[in-house]
């Protein structure tokens, strides 16, 4: 936007920039360029924004949406596997060397739980989820959603503790069906009551919400 003062732009960001003023007459396509408008630091910021912008699809939903890339997705989905395993070793050398080194402090539970809890248990259970998803898409389509389930694999997937595939925090978490700021979904045994949704959900509603299966799908990925 041309400012009144002859030597000065307005960019769209409401931004001052200081240009060479116009010669009487002649546009300002004729004598600016406008990337010449906007400094590396500015170009740089808008790519961030539209990167931002841009839809962040996991391996599973890139598989739904590009079938032919199939082949490549699945050797993705591997070399992910192979890393979640590393980083799995890793979380458990690195626990091994702290346990070490608490053992010679006050407050061991203390500085256990802190470490643990923001740290370990948090990639350990993200690390572990992806290894299960994409397992399971790594197996053949007839293994995976042909056919029934019987009702003792629904029961054995129901068995599967829910804190091994959310994040629980002293028997609570966030709710996966409504935008949650803060838990207000309580842990049991055996299922989860969200207090705002006023429902309780088992293992297999938690993994079909999760990754978008169906409910043989989400019974045959509890109990694989």
């Amino acid at each position: 936007m041309r400012s009144p003062h002859n030597n000065i732009l307005i960019n769209f960001d409401g931004d001052i920039v200081m240009v060479a003023p116009l010669r009487e007459g002649v546009g300002l396509r004729n004598t600016v360029s406008p990337f010449e408008l906007i400094s590396d630091e500015e170009l740089a910021c808008m790519e961030a924004k539209w990167r931002c912008s841009m839809p962040n699809y996991n391996l599973v939903q890139l598989l739904n949406i590009f079938p032919e890339a199939e082949k490549i997705i699945k050797k993705k989905m591997k070399e992910e596997i192979r890393q979640c395993e590393i980083d799995l070793r890793t979380a458990d050398r690195i626990e091994a060397e702290f346990e070490r080194e608490v053992a010679w402090c006050d407050n061991q539970d203390f500085h256990r739980m802190i470490f643990k809890g923001l740290y370990l248990d948090g990639l350990r259970l993200e690390q572990t989820k992806k290894i299960r998803l994409y397992g399971y898409y790594l197996k053949p389509a007839d293994r995976r959603s042909s056919g029934g389930v019987t009702p003792e694999e629904i029961a054995q997937a129901k068995q599967v503790p829910i804190a091994s595939l959310i994040e629980v925090h002293r028997h609570q978490a966030k709710c996966l069906w409504h935008d949650d700021k803060k838990p207000s979904m309580y842990i049991y045994p055996e299922n989860a009551y969200c207090f705002v949704c006023a429902k309780a959900f088992d293992t297999i509603s938690i993994v079909r919400q999760l990754h978008g299966l169906s409910f043989v799908e989400a019974v045959k990925f509890l109990i694989k």
